[in-house]
């Protein structure tokens, strides 16, 4: 059977292909006609040339495993997406999975369907429901974030191999296949929290902690932080490298002057492990501070959470707000709109004073000491 269809790239170009199959080998090829009707007739004078075994025009299409994808798709992303590494951790559940008794790795990219993926789909749903049983977690507590991220990052493979002129469809972008619905986490630290967490923090952890909860910066943006990022005098800082690949600008306030003095100006890194080289994780000393701060159901990331609800209480405006965390996406409105510099210096202000209970110069040396 000849099918010629037309599609349409994700960069606006369009083209014709054909598709068909001749004593069990399978030609498909993006073809040059710009119209139905000469594609059709491009089409039928390939399917003739492949009948009459010129096999010089077989199709540049390869049958290819997805684990091979796998591995061209974290070649490009390593050049062209800063979270890569997440896409590892990811694409291990995904190839490892059993589907109908094969790894899904092992399966060319032609064989998988919707249904394969509704397959995986389930059993890591099951995988997830095993852990939170263990946990005792009840059914409307559970999310399954973790399934949609690998979902979205499969679905990301199978979008580049048809930009890549792989395969013509793709298996995860079906109406049967729904992502799991998300909860919307809005935990955030009170005042009380604030000053014990701050308490039980020590050495870089306290001085991380501080700087997040005084400019919402993710954890990633401060631990690449570098003493060229930081102007002192004009009290701004550079944040760079950004997870929407926008740089920002955002204030230092009067708690932040302190902190960032208490830093050893020795190297290039604010932060560095024993090697000296740049610090990568606080995972663990951070759950120990939370742990003696008695703070439950807490992670990192929440600390933006809380830097905003507290400009929020206090009227800070959504375009303020969006500009210091660095959000890409707003409100047709607040998108028309931008803050001044002396609406961001006020609104950083607004934590930094309530920190100020352990401001002083002399408490921050004596702590990080």
């Amino acid at each position: 059977m000849l099918i010629v269809r037309k599609r349409k790239y994700k960069s606006g170009k369009e083209a014709y292909f054909v598709d068909f199959k001749i004593r069990g080998n399978r030609y498909r090829r993006v073809l040059n006609s710009k119209n139905k009707a000469m594609a059709v007739k491009e089409a039928q004078k390939l399917f003739e040339d492949a009948l009459n075994k010129k096999f010089d025009l077989i199709n540049k299409y390869q049958e290819i495993s997805l684990r091979e994808l796998s591995n061209k798709y974290l070649e490009f992303a390593k050049e062209n997406k800063r979270s890569w590494d997440r896409d590892i951790i990811s694409l291990k559940n995904i190839l490892n999975m059993e589907i109908d008794n094969k790894k899904l790795g092992d399966y060319s990219i032609e064989e998988i369907t919707s249904e394969h993926i509704l397959k995986y789909q389930t059993r890591r749903k099951r995988e997830l429901d095993a852990k939170y049983d263990l946990k005792n977690i009840s059914k409307p507590d559970r999310n399954y974030a973790t399934v949609n991220r690998e979902l979205a990052c499969l679905k990301h493979i199978f979008y580049l191999a048809m930009d890549w002129e792989m395969i013509h469809k793709n298996p995860v972008a079906r109406k049967s296949i729904r992502f799991f619905p998300e909860k919307k986490r809005e935990r955030y630290l009170s005042k009380e929290e604030i000053a014990r967490l701050l308490s039980a923090s020590k050495g870089h952890t306290y001085q991380i902690v501080a700087i997040a909860l005084n400019t919402g910066m993710r954890l990633g943006e401060i631990l690449k932080l570098k003493w060229r990022d930081i102007d002192l005098t004009n009290k701004k800082i550079y944040v760079r490298q950004t997870k929407t690949n926008e740089d920002r600008v955002v204030p230092i306030n009067k708690y932040l002057l302190i902190v960032f003095d208490s830093i050893p100006k020795d190297g290039e890194n604010l932060f560095k492990d024993r090697l000296g080289n740049q610090l990568k994780s606080i995972k663990h000393p951070f759950k120990r501070a939370l742990s003696e701060a008695e703070i439950a159901n807490f992670r990192f990331h929440d600390i933006r959470h809380t830097f905003s609800s507290y400009l929020a209480m206090n009227g800070v405006d959504e375009t303020t707000r969006a500009e210091l965390l660095g959000h890409k996406k707003r409100s047709i409105t607040s998108f028309y709109t931008h803050a001044d510099w002396e609406s961001k210096k006020k609104a950083v202000e607004i934590i930094g004073n309530f920190c100020h209970v352990f401001g002083t110069q002399a408490q921050t040396a004596e702590k990080i000491s």
